[in-house]
């Protein structure tokens, strides 16, 4: 394949994935505010994300789903973001979560699993 046909072989690559952008990622693209880049097969994007030890300790210190819940909505993270923290945290997340079941996830495995943990073991259930 010559240069030329290689060259328009990349244009329509790119108009698909174009294409394939949600309106609100196009208005992103369109304003600047976000970039199509290139990652190799085997690779993997990582979004800068919060620090998670503060927000391990503090999710750890909360005293109930509720309030761990209020405390990452209170974050003001995006999803992305919240997807980064979710990794760190070594939460099981997939790709295609919107930011809700992000945050149900990791709240039911920080937060949320002492809590279960305090209830089994609490005298009540004895």
């Amino acid at each position: 394949m010559d240069a030329k046909s290689t060259f328009v072989a990349l244009l329509r690559d790119v108009a698909t994935t174009i294409n394939r952008l949600s309106p609100e990622q196009f208005d992103q693209m369109a304003a600047g505010d976000a970039r199509l880049a290139f990652v190799p097969p085997g690779g993997e994007v990582v979004v800068a994300g919060p620090d998670a030890g503060p927000i391990r300790a503090k999710l750890a210190a909360t005293e109930s789903r509720r309030a761990a819940v209020a405390y990452l909505d209170g974050l003001g993270l995006k999803r992305d973001q919240m997807m980064s923290l979710a990794r760190q945290l070594r939460v099981a997340v997939l790709s295609k979560d919107p930011k809700p079941t992000l945050v149900q996830k990791i709240v039911d495995a920080t937060a949320g699993a002492r809590e279960d943990t305090a209830a089994i073991h609490s005298p009540k259930w004895r």
